[in-house]
């Protein structure tokens, strides 16, 4: 058979593909038996539009380096601050339109899991001394927030974020007193650990290079292996990039091509630059995960991942909710009426921090969101993909489509041990 090149560096050893390829795409596990995804006003929505909106938002606010963002963690959080947002308000109407539905995902069962090899843990907190008892109630009993005294110093609530995800992030707020205008932290931490559905053999990782975008060039270690995953051959709406999609869980028959709950997609942008990878994700903002995960086709693919880590944040989100149309939420006054009494309390900044490492056995990944509310004063052969050079990483929550995790990976700490 004759081999061809495509536009996204992928080397086929069959014919070129087709718009219409003749193995079998990749069909999405069943989700639950809610008749789609609805937003707080009953209506369908794209469950991943929040995440990949504010996947861009914040790439066009960082444009140089890594970004990694949990859009699962950062709306669990805002959930909770809206659901203080005064009723019928501005405020609340712009927090229903930029968060859309509120995420279906609920964590793994940690004892009896049909699927031992994937983890998912969510935790919710408030950390407060005088807001209405029925604010309280409605975090602990719609979002299992536990509530806690507000401390004297950020380092109590790091202790709990650093104990709700595994130890991966750390240290996020600092040792600082907290300052006696904070009124409120409402905080989620976010904890995914998955083992491949098909694992790499750590005998086949090999040394290779991972390029970057100014052509320098940094040691790494490529896993390398050949086995069935699904791919999405280049895309004219991701600025032809190309992708594929691996599975996290148990796997008991070898030939089992079941979709698992959780995957994953790796992007590999055109071209080896700046533009290629904007153009991916403003791609992404496009249409729903779900549809790029449906539209994948199982196939053979020789695959060169290479083995990474990273860390991202603790940075502010509050340009970009404000860049995406969260405007009340951040200016006084009276926008939290079901809050607090105090008229002059606000949202006053969203901390995000997350950290993510991928090996041979699979992935880890943990992320924190932490809203500050403060009181104001009063203002307002088979195919060959190898990623070698920048690309971005997603897992995803398969039956509603929804990004747990989205990265941009530009300049990855390799993992060498």
């Amino acid at each position: 058979m004759s081999a061809c090149v495509c536009r996204s560096c992928i080397e086929y050893t069959t014919t070129c593909p087709t718009d219409e390829p003749t193995s079998s795409p990749v069909v999405s596990a069943p989700s639950d038996d809610s008749g789609g995804d609805t937003n707080r006003n009953g209506s369908t929505a794209d469950s991943s539009a929040f995440g990949t909106q504010l996947f861009k938002t914040v790439a066009d606010n960082f444009p140089e380096g890594n970004v990694l963002i949990s859009p699962l963690s950062v709306s669990k959080a805002l959930d909770m601050v809206k659901d203080g947002a005064t009723e019928g308000s501005d405020n609340e109407a712009e927090m229903e339109q930029v968060l859309g539905p509120r995420s279906l995902i609920e964590q793994t069962e940690q004892e009896g899991s049909d699927d031992p090899d994937v983890m998912l843990s969510i935790a919710n907190s408030i950390w407060a001394d005088n807001l209405k008892d029925s604010f309280i109630e409605t975090v602990q009993d719609e979002h299992d927030a536990a509530a806690f005294p507000m401390p004297s110093r950020y380092s109590t609530v790091d202790s709990w974020i650093e104990d709700n995800t595994n130890g991966m992030i750390k240290d996020m707020l600092g040792d600082d007193k907290i300052p006696s205008d904070i009124v409120a932290l409402l905080v989620n931490a976010v904890y995914f650990k998955g083992a491949w559905k098909y694992k790499f053999d750590k005998d086949k990782t090999v040394d290779g290079e991972f390029t970057s975008f100014d052509g320098s060039k940094t040691p790494a270690r490529m896993m390398s292996n050949t086995f069935n995953m699904g791919l999405i051959h280049p895309k004219e709406e991701l600025g032809g990039a190309s992708a594929i999609s691996l599975d996290y869980g148990k796997s008991d028959d070898d030939d089992d091509d079941t979709p698992s709950e959780f995957t994953s997609l790796f992007f590999l942008p055109a071209t080896n630059d700046a533009e290629s990878m904007n153009d991916l994700i403003t791609g992404l903002t496009k249409q729903p995960l779900s549809e790029l995960l449906d539209n994948a086709w199982s196939r053979n693919v020789n695959l060169k991942l290479p083995r990474f880590k990273f860390n991202w944040g603790s940075e502010s989100l509050k340009e970009t909710l404000q860049t995406m149309g969260m405007i009340e939420a951040f200016e006084c006054c009276g926008n939290f009426q079901r809050m607090t009494d105090d008229d002059a309390v606000a949202l006053d900044d969203v901390l995000h921090s997350t950290a993510m490492e991928v090996t041979e056995e699979g992935t880890e990944a943990a992320a924190a969101t932490v809203a500050k509310m403060s009181r104001r004063s009063v203002q307002r052969a088979p195919p060959e993909l190898t990623f070698d050079r920048p690309f971005v990483v997603a897992i995803i929550h398969r039956p509603t489509g929804e990004p747990i995790f989205l990265g941009r990976v530009e300049e990855p700490k390799l993992v060498f041990d």
